[in-house]
């Protein structure tokens, strides 16, 4: 198993994935919801519990409403409410109106300019898509007796016929603007399952326009967009759909400029390789031949995560610095009939780097420095791994803390810091 499971402590079935979560907790709420819910609320990650807590508000309508009360403000808990609030949910819709900043159903015209837009989360640029051509009329559902549930259902069709002008159409019929976003959100989670990368320009448009659940629905958009993720041993022959896959993410955000575009593909390689090195047991450096430059920083960071799963990062920092780079430099490239559908990681989010310079994002939403050079990166990738070790390396961190380069030396004491108020 990944060392992603040290976020389920509080889940002894050994689940790696937002998928295998939602599944056992379906399976368990009916005779221990108390405890299902102790397990949610311990997932670190808000937008792993979005996951978790949508499916359990589908499974089990109307039921979940305790379960939202002990969730912690975030995307999760507003989602939760939103769910229980559906009226064909049996929820009171008057309840729990978030703010709804952008205008969903008022999408900027095709040949405009994007226009900045300011997230709840800050740390993923996002820009208002131009929203495509509606090809048809939206479906309005006039005298259906579940109207909510009808217009979610003919948006998820319009865009699995490439039609994402008529999902928007449709979803803004919605009574509210928080069922209208969730209902863009699903229609973008439905059309990159089913044509993944060919999809992302509408989903990500669509995503946009859903203002409340933007970030969320990217990031969920960003990790199914490959059609498999392959091993870390994979030719680089078998890498042309990937290859892809980063293509058409630049196009998409292009007209916010290389920085924006950068984001997006950075958080992009972050979750693929996560899941990526899952799938090995030598993890080695192979990646690094197959997949461009910009993917090599999270080569190393899950290549660092996978060795400290499995307890191969051993001794003082400089040894377990050196056993990384010594597995970074092997490489066997090998063909691969197929890889494992993708789903969404997480690890422990233990804050922002507190050091000036570039960061990156680590294995999915939480972010770490970025090294100025590939050793420095290396050392930086050691450290992030032994902070979320089980238990942490608070010796390895302690050691960085008196390294000669002050960017190490601050970022091993923010992860040190942060590991020890953990453990109060």
């Amino acid at each position: 198993m990944f060392l992603l499971t040290l976020l389920l402590a509080a889940c002894d079935r050994g689940c790696e994935t937002a998928t295998c979560l939602a599944d056992q907790a379906v399976v368990d709420w009916p005779t221990d919801a108390a405890g299902v819910t102790a397990r949610v609320v311990a997932v670190p990650d808000d937008l792993a519990r979005t996951v978790v807590v949508g499916r359990l508000c589908e499974a089990f309508p109307g039921q979940t409403s305790a379960l939202c009360a002990a969730l912690p403000e975030g995307a999760s808990r507003t989602r939760c409410e939103r769910l229980n609030g559906r009226p064909h949910l049996g929820g009171d819709p008057t309840q729990t109106k978030p703010a709804n900043p952008i205008s969903g159903g008022a999408p900027i015209g095709a040949g405009s300019p994007p226009v900045p837009n300011v997230s709840t989360n800050p740390r993923l640029p996002l820009l208002v898509l131009p929203m495509p051509a509606a090809k048809a009329p939206p479906v309005a559902c006039d005298g259906e007796a579940d109207r909510g549930a009808c217009l979610d259902a003919a948006a998820v069709a319009a865009v699995l016929s490439a039609d994402f002008g008529r999902a928007d159409a449709t979803c803004s019929m919605h009574a509210e603007p928080r069922y209208a976003d969730e209902c863009r959100f699903h229609a973008a989670e439905e059309a990159v399952s089913a044509d993944h990368q060919n999809a992302y320009a509408g989903a990500a448009a669509l995503c946009t326009a859903s203002a409340s659940f933007a970030e969320e629905c990217l990031v969920h958009v960003l990790s199914r967009l490959p059609r498999r993720v392959l091993p870390p041993y994979a030719a680089k022959s078998d890498t042309a759909d990937v290859a892809d896959v980063e293509a058409r993410i630049r196009d998409t955000w292009a007209a916010g400029g290389g920085e924006v575009a950068d984001s997006h593909i950075a958080r992009f390689w972050a979750l693929y390789f996560a899941n990526s090195y899952r799938q090995t047991e030598a993890p080695d450096g192979t990646p690094l031949d197959t997949h461009p430059e910009e993917a090599w920083p999270h080569i190393r960071a899950a290549a660092a995560m996978r060795l400290r799963e499995m307890e191969r990062l051993r001794g003082k920092l400089p040894e377990q610095v050196a056993t990384l780079e010594a597995a970074l430099a092997h490489r066997e490239q090998r063909g691969v009939r197929r890889g494992k559908v993708p789903d969404l990681v997480f690890v422990a989010d233990l804050g922002v780097p507190v050091s000036a310079g570039p960061v990156t994002w680590f294995l999915g939403s939480s972010q770490r420095a970025l090294g100025e050079d590939a050793a420095t990166d290396v050392l930086l990738c050691v450290l992030e791994s032994a902070a979320r070790g089980q238990p942490p390396d608070r010796f390895a961190l302690e050691e960085g803390t008196y390294h000669a380069n002050p960017r190490v030396a601050a970022e091993a004491a923010r992860l040190l810091a942060a590991v020890d108020a953990a453990a109060k």
